[in-house]
């Protein structure tokens, strides 16, 4: 039997208009009480391109007490990106950001989640200003 993976977080830089990334980097676990992360890296044609097995004393800093595995029936990546960007387009003016990113996992603090967070650096500030998306249901939770 193929053994299946559990997706904790899929990080994606450079997002185009369409939501598609230069790249994704997908973090697995085998089970909820990991031993082993299996980080995999994918083009944006869909092509796996690297992986790395994460084991000892490094899984903590990717596995702790309210990590959880992201659902299936999620908005698409595409979907997210658009509802980020329209909401920080409301807020900030988006010729003076760079460098789009999504990610998508469960908030560390109180296990809340799944989120998209579509985050740009804007240059007037020199900081990172994002919107988080609820994954399940595409509203808007925090612009800032």
């Amino acid at each position: 039997m193929a053994r299946r993976g559990l997706l904790i977080t899929a990080a994606g830089d450079y997002v185009n208009d369409d939501g598609v990334p230069s790249h994704w980097t997908l973090d697995f676990i085998d089970k909820a009480d990991a031993d082993a992360v299996l980080l995999v890296e994918i083009d944006s044609w869909g092509k796996v391109t690297g992986t790395r097995e994460v084991t000892g004393s490094g899984v903590s800093s990717f596995v702790g007490a309210t990590t959880a595995s992201i659902p299936y029936g999620i908005i698409d990546s595409d979907n997210a990106a658009g509802i980020g960007k329209a909401a920080l387009a409301a807020k900030f003016d988006l010729t003076k950001t760079k460098d789009p990113r999504l990610g998508i996992n469960n908030s560390g603090v109180d296990g809340g989640g799944p989120y998209w967070t579509y985050t740009l650096f804007h240059n007037s500030t020199a900081t990172y200003i994002s919107a988080q998306i609820d994954a399940l249901t595409g509203a808007v939770k925090k612009v800032g």
